[in-house]
């Protein structure tokens, strides 16, 4: 029972990690993405993937610096 309760707590602040630290680029990707494909403007869906893929890959370091410390 007791290593039952560690990995509940562990699971728990991994969870809290997530959700404080959530960011959601999908959704300003598929908003504005689907109004720029609308328009026909390819190369500004391509820099709003490239800023969504970079916001994720700062989002998860600046995560795991947080989990860490």
């Amino acid at each position: 029972p007791a290593l039952l309760g560690i990995l509940a707590m562990v699971e728990a602040y991994g969870r809290v990690i997530d959700q404080a630290l959530r960011l959601e680029t999908w959704q300003a990707v598929i908003r504005h993405g689907a109004t720029a494909i609308e328009r026909g403007d390819h190369g500004g869906v391509l820099r709003l993937v490239k800023l969504g893929f970079l916001t994720d890959i700062v989002g998860s370091l600046v995560a795991t610096t947080v989990a860490l410390a």
